[in-house]
């Protein structure tokens, strides 16, 4: 059985990194602390511009938009994404029409998912899309509180 050479270190498996960009800081930050207790890398961007300029810069695995935020609609920010990554792109509304699905995922979205809703289902259709893309090595299990219900307040 091969051995690792003496004095060189094992190199650790890279985390998938997920990239939340919604303009509710308190809602994007709980998300991320979730995604991390599932053994996810995150990191947050409250606004379009802001998301665009992460995802340059830090090449995420997947992204997690919101539509409704002000400056520049999570449609515009999906747009712009597909120019620069294929990055997973999941997005979260309280948009929740048939129009608003189809149009999400025609900007280039892999799923979309209508708020409110649990994080058990974000996280696993966020799975399922990073297993199908087959992006890095995935977290082995979801620990995170399934049944905890993700609301935001529309003012």
């Amino acid at each position: 059985m091969p051995t690792k050479p003496h004095g060189t270190k094992a190199t650790p498996a890279r985390k998938v990194h997920v990239l939340v960009i919604d303009d509710d800081v308190t809602l994007a930050n709980l998300l991320c602390m979730l995604l991390e207790k599932d053994g996810f890398e995150a990191s947050v961007a409250n606004s379009g511009p802001e998301g665009l300029r992460f995802a340059q810069q830090e090449a995420p695995d997947a992204i997690i938009l919101d539509i409704m935020m002000p400056g520049m609609s999570g449609y515009e920010v999906c747009r712009r994404l597909r120019k620069m990554t294929d990055a997973v792109i999941v997005f979260v509304s309280v948009k929740g029409s048939t129009e608003d699905i189809i149009l999400g995922l025609q900007m280039g979205g892999d799923d979309y998912v209508a708020k409110p809703y649990t994080y058990a289902e974000l996280a696993n259709r966020l799975y399922a899309c990073l297993r199908r893309r087959g992006t890095g090595k995935m977290p082995t299990v979801l620990k995170a509180a399934r049944n905890l219900m993700l609301v935001t307040d529309p003012d």
